[in-house]
């Protein structure tokens, strides 16, 4: 069927809501890929000003579905250049579309009250004669041509059509599907909601054990299918929570030897030398002096090295807990689908799974606060591995000090004798057997970082937060 819809002419001025109206009315069915545009365009006015030209080419930039009408070709003086202008436009030299043009002579005032036989007739004769002869024109013509370019525009667009039928027709027998049985009453509304939940429940309860063997899953190797599976996209969240505990949960990261210091370093952990960390630690030392003696430490140092290594962790651990949170949320929406109805999915978000999850997020971080408080009480570990980490911190940077004590004897023996004869064993004794801390203070701040450095590995909180809170997570 064809349907000719006159749109309003193109107006420049006006009021402004009218302009803007008629503008996007025009182009709305311009761009219509099912609409053959006839670009009307009268010959009392140069082509080139009319702006319905331009917008048929921005729509159809090829052309395949615009036809060029002229008008009022009788208002052209005969011979004249203007009219050469158009005999070329009718001609599809100037402005070229696939369609081509078509001319139509209108009736002039003085033919107002003529009959269409008449006006028919008159036609025929301006078009026989004169520079119009031989081109696509008249008003009986353009119904025949009208009519092809309907047939064959069909032709072309009916697979597409048929293809949009389809696709709607699956869309509207899914959304039935969805609808499920009636609902209408209560008891139907419990009945749908009480099958949704036996499904859904054994959906959690899988995911959470890690079975995957309900077709809900799918693939892992699918993104869908790896972004329904619960629990491994958990355990993947943890192993990077582990990781950047690991490499970014301390404050400073002590590098022993000064040449083994980054030259550019920035963000956390902060690359010092261990000349550096003793200066951090010195005005803690010196100002929480109690009765220890010298040489030797508060023991409530400890803790306070701990908590300013360990003050990032925070922000990290609050960091990870949204993240799982958002990936459960993520997960309890692709279970639903599918199972109930869009409408019914968003009611049980708005006034149930929402509220509940938001419970369980902040007995979530009540948990963490806890966590945190217990990272500012007083240090103490009844770890083995604390004993046996200062012990290897102590032994490892006790032989780069006799390394370099004894690299130094090497080096005055040399300058001494001119010669390269080694150290003898009373030599070597003596080099080791010299002191190696003359500062009491040092000394202690030496013991006090060697013994927060182990204390604080043998603490990183994962494995702390794993001592006392084994993985586990629940939706129920």
């Amino acid at each position: 069927m064809l349907t000719i819809v006159d749109l309003p002419g193109l107006i420049h001025m006006g009021n402004k809501n009218d302009v803007e109206l008629v503008s996007e009315l025009v182009h709305r069915y311009m761009m219509d890929q099912r609409t053959i545009i006839l670009a009307v365009v009268t010959a009392k006015n140069d082509y080139a000003n009319q702006i319905v030209l331009k917008r048929a080419k921005e729509a159809d930039p090829e052309g395949s579905r615009t036809l060029g009408i002229i008008t009022k070709p009788d208002t052209l003086s005969a011979g004249s250049a203007s009219e050469t202008d158009f005999v070329n436009l009718a001609k599809n030299k100037d402005i070229y579309f696939k369609l081509g043009w078509h001319v139509l002579r209108n009736r002039n005032y003085e033919e107002r009250d003529c009959s269409f036989e008449e006006r028919h007739r008159l036609e025929r004769e301006f078009f026989a004669r004169g520079a119009w002869r031989g081109i696509d024109s008249g008003i009986e013509s353009l119904r025949s041509r009208l009519s092809v370019l309907l047939l064959n525009h069909i032709k072309r667009e009916l697979p597409r059509v048929h293809h949009e039928i389809v696709t709607a027709l699956r869309e509207c027998e899914s959304e039935l599907a969805l609808l499920g049985t009636r609902r209408t009453t209560l008891d139907e509304q419990r009945m749908l909601l009480l099958r949704a939940s036996e499904v859904f429940g054994g959906l959690c309860k899988s995911a959470v054990e890690g079975t995957y063997e309900h077709m809900f899953f799918g693939l892992s190797q699918h993104h869908e299918g790896s972004q329904k599976r619960l629990r491994a996209q958990v355990q993947a969240l943890g192993a990077d929570f582990a990781k950047k505990m690991r490499l970014k949960g301390h404050t400073r990261q002590i590098i022993e030897r000064d040449e083994d210091l980054p030259t550019s370093h920035s963000g956390n952990p902060k690359a010092v030398t261990r000349v550096q960390a003793m200066e951090w630690v010195r005005p803690l030392l010196l100002g929480g002096r109690g009765r220890e003696l010298p040489g030797t430490f508060n023991p409530m140092l400890i803790s306070e090295l701990f908590w300013e290594q360990s003050k990032g962790w925070e922000a990290i651990t609050r960091r990870h807990l949204k993240k799982v949170y958002r990936k459960l949320l993520d997960f309890l929406r692709l279970a639903l689908v599918g199972l109930a109805p869009v409408d019914v999915i968003e009611a049980l978000f708005a006034n149930h799974i929402n509220q509940q999850m938001a419970a369980r997020f902040q007995r979530a971080n009540k948990e963490l606060e806890g966590l945190l408080n217990d990272r500012r009480r007083h240090a103490i570990t009844y770890n083995h591995f604390y004993t046996e980490n200062v012990q290897k911190i102590r032994d490892r940077r006790l032989k780069e000090q006799y390394e370099a004590v004894i690299e130094a004897a090497l080096q005055q023996q040399k300058k001494a004798s001119n010669s390269g004869a080694a150290l003898t064993k009373v030599q070597l004794m003596q080099a080791i057997a010299t002191p190696t801390e003359a500062s009491m203070d040092d000394y202690a701040c030496q013991e006090a970082l060697d013994s927060m450095l182990a204390f604080y590995k043998v603490h990183t909180y994962p494995s702390f937060i794993t001592s006392r809170f084994p993985p586990r997570f629940s939706l129920g």
